[in-house]
């Protein structure tokens, strides 16, 4: 049994209610916090190690309450009162490539400026992180871990294995912090003064107001084995942090409140709001969407890839939905702005993606950062056809509308501390036109540059813009706020809305130069259906694109693209219904003022067509009707434009300059199904492109004359 240590009133008590209300917000669920404020330490605990990334998985388990609640003393008889069921539900958060909760763990040998990761963690409250690395840590305050406190009873266990000077040590202790006055308060029934703190350990002696960790490496698995948790190996250092007896259903309860103004159908699609490990899986994206598995960064800072797992299961580029690979993308090319002091990372999926500097003559260089912002469909934000709006994955409820422009912000400890749709982050932002557009804007700051000492003098050799920011957030790390003598990020705010809105005025909305005027008056109506037009599925952007079709006779889908070059590559399925049996694929430029295909090119811009086909390849036609498959043995390419088998005829169209514009498919049944492999290529990254089907004698007409 484990030694207890629980604290009664005293001259200067800091009591456990102070404690869970210190974080300063109840408006985001506890997971999302949870996950921000567990990321946030791991990320802290990385950056004096040697690796270029470090791990942090969310594992959902049960565990038997018997077993652990006999080596709680004291408590240990009211929980099993508590919680008589066989199994329980506990939440475990490792972290790896980390160093651990270092530090000394006796009162007498801390150090006065530095109480180290292991008594702060444990043991503090509200004491100020003094060493941020320039601005680089995420903690500030010292309340973010209240958190973990909030999520399940107020039971935690900290184990961690730290490297120390003759090897390596284990260490693990358990905290409860609890509102003194709550009726299911557990120490008011063990002491009546009761603070509503303690901690189970293994005590000093004979000393009854202080505790320590266990090191033993046989009694710390014992413990772990309550959860079936496996220990560190030998040489790993990280930290594991088990919360106990959580309530999944209270945890997963608001997400979507009533009266959100989120539609019911928009709800229904959102299946994470019913699970918490999809749940966890988004929040991770929703807030580290800069650094989860974001090969890149080490391109443009010094900063460390996020790897996260849930309940095993490894969160990668290719399992981010599309919205947040977006903000990690706007992210990456704020930050090379940064570096580069131009835009030197060009996102291969959002091409569209503009930087500009944003001016402060407060810091030295006289600038502040680089914001990264980009126009986009919603088309673009979904690979599966199945639209779920930005505003619900944000949690952003009774918006004006439902394309607000967003704002987005972070520091070097890429967390992004909160979405903006109102305030002085967007107001003035034009907005897009078009309900199906959003406007996204990310500003990242310089950390590095330095705040000139007339405006602000922290007493440090440097005055890291970095640490101004850091100094400048509240306890919940989601917004920045000025010094009472400041305007520093109300200058860097107002600078935002007018250069991005310099970005998107009407004359310099498209890439097209002196010819989107002309284009913008022939676009869409003469050659495309509106932009709602049919069954829309499967998007991308940068280099693949839309659908689109009656939905009742043709659908058009593909899968994610791979990307290498200046060429995507991707699968193709085109299902034909009813008695349609051809379609007309056309191939267009995007621009913020409509689709620009190879003919209009040709004659209003006078350069050669941005965009090729150089193989379509691996096709075939199952015959719905009579149950078989037919493949096509040719590839299709500028020396071989046709293909067919007694099924299919794919051919590929020019115009007359010799631009591929177009993919007919024509076939002799009905109720067939087409797939194959289709390769682009762009000879310019800044340009956006999209495939969408048309309406077919039409086209034909215009491209003949």
């Amino acid at each position: 049994m484990l030694d207890s240590c629980i604290l009664g009133t005293t001259i200067n008590s800091s009591y456990g209610s102070g404690a869970l209300k210190a974080l300063q917000n109840d408006h985001i669920p506890d997971v999302d916090l949870l996950v921000r404020e567990a990321i946030q330490n791991s990320s802290d605990a990385s950056l004096n190690e040697p690796e270029n990334f470090f791990c942090v998985n969310f594992n959902y388990s049960e565990f038997s309450p018997s077993k652990l609640n006999r080596v709680l003393k004291d408590i240990g008889v009211i929980l099993d009162e508590k919680y008589p069921s066989a199994t329980a539900d506990y939440l475990e958060i490792r972290d790896l490539k980390t160093s651990g909760l270092t530090g000394k763990t006796k009162v007498g040998e801390i150090d006065p400026n530095d109480h180290g990761n292991f008594f702060k963690l444990v043991f503090d409250t509200g004491k100020e992180q003094t060493n941020s690395d320039g601005g680089k840590a995420g903690g500030s305050w010292g309340y973010g871990k209240s958190v973990y406190f909030r999520v399940g009873i107020g039971l935690v266990v900290f184990y961690s294995h730290i490297k120390i000077d003759t090897g390596y040590e284990s260490r693990l202790i358990v905290a409860l912090v609890e509102r003194e006055g709550s009726q299911d308060a557990l120490l008011t029934k063990i002491r009546k003064d009761s603070i509503g703190r303690a901690w189970w350990g293994m005590k000093y002696g004979n000393r009854d107001d202080e505790i320590g960790p266990l090191t033993d490496e046989k009694e710390i698995s014992e413990i772990l084995d309550i959860f079936g948790i496996a220990p560190f190996g030998e040489d790993e250092t990280g930290t594991s942090i088990i919360i106990p007896y959580i309530d999944k259903r209270r945890l997963m309860e608001g997400i979507f409140p009533e009266n959100c103004d989120i539609s019911d159908d928009v709800i229904a699609m959102c299946s994470f709001k019913d699970d918490i490990v999809e749940y966890t899986k988004l929040a991770a994206q929703k807030w580290y969407a800069p650094k989860l598995d974001n090969k890149n960064l080490k391109a443009y800072s010094d900063q460390k890839r996020l790897v996260v797992r849930v309940n095993g299961d490894p969160l990668r580029i290719q399992d981010m939905r599309l919205l947040f690979l977006l903000i990690q993308e706007l992210y990456t090319a704020a930050l090379s702005a940064n570096k580069y002091g131009r835009q030197d990372y060009y996102s291969a999926k959002f091409g569209d993606i503009k930087c500009v500097q944003i001016p402060s003559n407060k810091i030295e260089g006289g600038q502040a950062g680089y914001a990264a912002s980009v126009v986009v469909s919603s088309s673009k934000l979904s690979n599966t056809g199945t639209i779920i709006p930005p505003k619900a994955y944000l949690r952003m409820f009774n918006t004006l509308t439902n394309n607000d422009p967003i704002v987005m912000f972070a520091r070097a400890a890429g967390v992004v501390l909160d979405y903006k749709v109102d305030g002085d982050w967007t107001k003035g932002l034009v907005k897009p036109e078009g309900d199906d557009s959003f406007l996204f804007v990310f500003f990242v700051p310089n950390c590095a540059l330095q705040v000139k000492r007339v405006y602000w003098d922290s007493g440090l050799a440097k005055n890291d813009f970095g640490e101004y920011l850091r100094r400048c957030e509240k306890s919940d790390h989601m917004d920045w706020n000025d010094e009472s003598k400041q305007t520093i990020i109300t200058n860097i705010k107002n600078q935002l809305v007018k250069k991005i809105n310099n970005c998107y005025k009407k004359q310099d909305v498209s890439s097209l130069s002196g010819a989107a005027s002309r284009l913008s008056s022939k676009l869409g109506h003469r050659l495309l259906p509106k932009l709602g037009y049919g069954k829309r599925r499967g998007a991308g952007s940068g280099g693949a694109g839309g659908g689109g079709g009656k939905s009742s006779n043709f659908i058009l889908e593909f899968s994610p693209s791979t990307f290498d070059g200046n060429s995507v590559s991707m699968d193709f399925k085109m299902t034909f219904k009813n008695e349609l049996k051809s379609t007309l694929i056309g191939l267009f430029v995007e621009s913020e003022v409509g689709f620009v295909d190879a003919k209009t090119w040709a004659s209003d811009i006078g350069t050669a067509f941005p965009i090729a086909v150089p193989l379509i390849c691996n096709c075939k036609t199952y015959s719905v009707d009579l149950g078989k498959t037919e493949k096509i043995e040719a590839s299709c390419g500028p020396d071989n434009r046709q293909i067919q088998n007694s099924y299919t005829q794919l051919e590929l169209l020019y115009t007359k300059e010799g631009s591929a514009f177009g993919i007919r498919v024509k076939n002799e049944i009905t109720n067939a199904i087409v797939t194959g492999r289709l390769v682009l290529t762009s000879s310019d990254k800044k340009y956006c492109f999209t495939l969408k089907e048309m309406k077919s004698d039409k086209i034909l007409e215009e491209f003949n004359k």
